[in-house]
Formats: structure tokens, sequence, C-alpha cells
């Protein structure tokens, strides 16, 4: 399944996670990908993984930022056993301005499964063309708008039952 096609798919929260600036697990409630061993983040990087279930299908959402460093990672995959095939990865750095994102057209192929980047990944917008989005504005309590609104979950969370733990889930406000 595309990313385009996980867009359009009705979604339900399963686990929300919380923020942490701790070394990310390699395992367990991580967000595993076996070929490149584990995602490293430095210090200063805040994170969580969250759980989704589209169409029947176990999904995984890592949303990490570094606001100091003006960068921000989401990336959206599928549970493959111990591993994620990664279909999205949405991204800002502050050392060349821009949103984008870095799409998965042909999911499904066995060796992407466990990688952050393949060559069926498209990246919008270029490059190398104009970014309407160039605004940095991220913090711990407004970090997973960006995600919401890029892998189309608006429903996934307006839908979230409020015992779920809604109230932790932006962070404390500003």
């Amino acid at each position: 399944m595309s990313l385009k096609q996980f867009r359009s798919l009705p979604k339900v929260i399963t686990a929300v996670g919380k923020w942490s600036d701790k070394k990310m697990p390699k395992t367990g409630n991580g967000f595993p990908l076996s070929k490149s061993r584990v995602i490293r983040l430095g210090g200063g990087w805040h994170w969580r993984i969250m759980g989704l279930e589209a169409a029947g299908r176990e999904c995984r959402l890592l949303i990490a930022f570094h606001s100091a460093k003006e960068n921000y990672l989401a990336a959206l995959g599928y549970v493959r056993g111990s591993d994620t095939e990664v279909i999205g990865v949405l991204e800002f750095h502050g050392t060349h301005p821009g949103w984008h994102i870095h799409g998965c057209c042909k999911p499904g192929r066995p060796e992407n499964v466990g990688r952050m980047r393949y060559t069926e990944m498209v990246r919008l917008p270029d490059a190398k063309e104009y970014h309407r989005n160039t605004e940095f504005r991220v913090h711990e309590y407004d970090a997973l708008e960006p995600a919401i609104r890029h892998f189309g979950l608006q429903k996934a969370f307006q839908n979230m039952p409020s015992e779920s733990g809604t109230e932790s889930l932006f962070g404390e406000g500003p």
C-alpha cells in the first residue's frame, strides 16, 4: 500500500507513546529498522512512537524533533514482523529551508523492508523546486500537527477515546 493509499484509509490510534529524549530502543516499542539497525538521534532530540491500524494493518509512526537545530522527522511504516516497511518520511532541516516528504509509490518490495530510504521513494517538493512552507515552529505541544496533516490522520485523532490519554498527547502548552 502506497502513502497516497494510506492517506485515504480510515485509521485508528492503537498506542500513544510518550515523549522521550533518551536513546531510542532497538526492539519492543521502538521503530526497528533491520537494514540500518536503529535510528540514532543525538542529544537534544525529543521523540515519540505511536501505533496505528489502517485497513487491518498494524503501523508505526515515529515523530522526532530538535528545536534548537530546527530539525523534524516523522516516519510512517507498516509493521513487518519485527521490522518496519517505511512508506513516508516528513522532514524539515534547519540547514536548508522547506518542509518536504519522501513518499513511497510502490511499496511491498522485500528489499525495502527495514530501510528508511530506498529508490522507490519520491521527494515532494523536489530539492531544487520552490518550497512554499519554510517556517519551523515545532515544540513538544505541537510536534504532532505536521505528521497528522501530511499523513491524513485528522479523523483518527478526532475519534480517539478520551481515556486513551489525549490530554498528555500534545504535551504542555507554551
